[in-house]
């Protein structure tokens, strides 16, 4: 029998009486490590206490089996994160900025695997992860990275208890994808006009959280920390100009100055005068000019935004492209490529080359006068004589 008060009686939705109960098992080898169970709905008191002393006695079955195996993938991470950033038991103690990195690439990327047992990671899943985080354009250098966190938080765990009857890391044997050669450039991601407006089109249509940042991006070219960090005192309607004058660092989540440490303007166009409008009408004393999500705090804007892109039929591409394409657009219409260095913030004339190239502008027309082909009317005199008998 359930001890008085653990199945307990609720009136549900229609006026009936039910009973409820929640079973909570915590391990006492291993910190963290807890099964929880929950009914409800029940119609009779006799029926729920049966029901809980089953599901009392699965509990404590699966608790015995899980402390076989240590604690779930997330508990280690967590744990090793608190240990790498105190220095405990690393020699030498490792730098905040680093320890901050290796557990924002283990939460970001490895959340799906949060709440399985650690040691029941395989060198099949992290195989998976490799070829989707390729999928998703991350370089060979920053996939290395994440595959060395996942091995120093699994070994970590391992050494430290936490993660039991297992000995091969599962990253032993996962080999890291080709990716360009060193000096290879590749072009950068952009958006074309039409894949632009069906991007915001069908973000508008089903009322997409993240639009009216989206649409900000693409018609301002700011970077994400200036669009995080973006307030309302920065934003001048009368002369119609956005002030650029800090960044939101994710990795120490304060504010900063710009990338290159300089202020500049971008201009507010109708379309962005519209948008910032709707933003402050809705606003309701916030002082920043977006919306704020726990994704984009935790640095997810990019997963997030390619998921949305490949799901509607566009090109898939990272958060930053959406600057990329407000440069490219502005080269495309005949803007100065000096003129997009200011309102962009770029201060490497090489940097601003490569958008250049991907424009196109600077070989517009120049093979124009290249003729090989026949004129079109002669071709048509031409080609009955290939139907006359003998003809091939």
């Amino acid at each position: 029998m359930p001890k008085k008060g653990k199945v307990r009686e609720y009136v549900d939705e229609n006026g009936q009486k039910r009973f409820r109960f929640t079973i909570s098992r915590q391990s006492s080898k291993i910190p963290g490590l807890r099964v929880t169970k929950e009914r409800e709905g029940i119609k009779t008191y006799e029926e729920a206490v049966k029901l809980h002393d089953k599901l009392r006695e699965e509990a404590k079955a699966e608790l015995a089996v899980k402390e076989t195996k240590g604690c779930s993938w997330a508990n280690v991470v967590q744990r090793f994160g608190y240990a790498y950033e105190m220095g405990e038991g690393f020699d030498p103690p490792v730098s905040k900025a680093t320890a901050i990195d290796t557990l924002r690439g283990l939460e970001i990327h490895t959340r799906d695997w949060w709440h399985l047992a650690a040691a029941d990671m395989t060198k099949l899943m992290v195989q998976s992860l490799m070829r989707q985080l390729e999928a998703q354009g991350l370089s060979k250098s920053r996939r290395r990275s994440i595959k060395g966190y996942i091995g120093a938080a699994w070994t970590w765990g391992r050494d430290n208890s936490l993660i039991q009857g297992v000995h091969h890391n599962p990253i032993e044997g996962v080999k890291i994808g080709r990716s360009a050669k060193k000096g290879e450039e590749k072009p950068p991601e952009v958006l074309n006009r039409t894949e632009i407006l069906k991007l915001m089109e069908t973000s508008t249509i089903y009322q997409h959280p993240w639009r009216v940042i989206w649409g900000v991006a693409l018609l301002t070219g700011m970077r994400n920390g200036e669009l995080h960090a973006l307030e309302w005192s920065d934003v001048d309607f009368e002369n119609r100009m956005l002030n650029v004058t800090k960044t939101y660092n994710t990795r120490f989540k304060k504010v900063t100055s710009t990338k290159s440490g300089c202020w500049r303007t971008v201009p507010i166009n109708d379309d962005l005068y519209q948008l910032l409008a709707e933003l402050r009408a809705t606003s309701q004393g916030r002082k920043h000019v977006l919306p704020r999500f726990k994704d984009w705090d935790r640095g997810e804007q990019a997963r997030i935004l390619r998921e949305f892109c490949a799901s509607i039929g566009i090109t898939s591409v990272k958060f930053h492209a959406l600057r990329a394409s407000f440069a490219t657009q502005l080269l495309q219409t005949g803007v100065s490529a000096a003129t997009v260095m200011t309102i962009c913030g770029w201060r490497d004339y090489e940097t601003m080359m490569i958008y250049i190239r991907r424009a196109g502008i600077d070989i517009q027309g120049a093979t124009d006068k290249i003729q090989i082909l026949t004129p079109v009317e002669a071709v048509k005199k031409i080609v009955p004589l290939f139907n006359l008998r003998g003809g091939t």
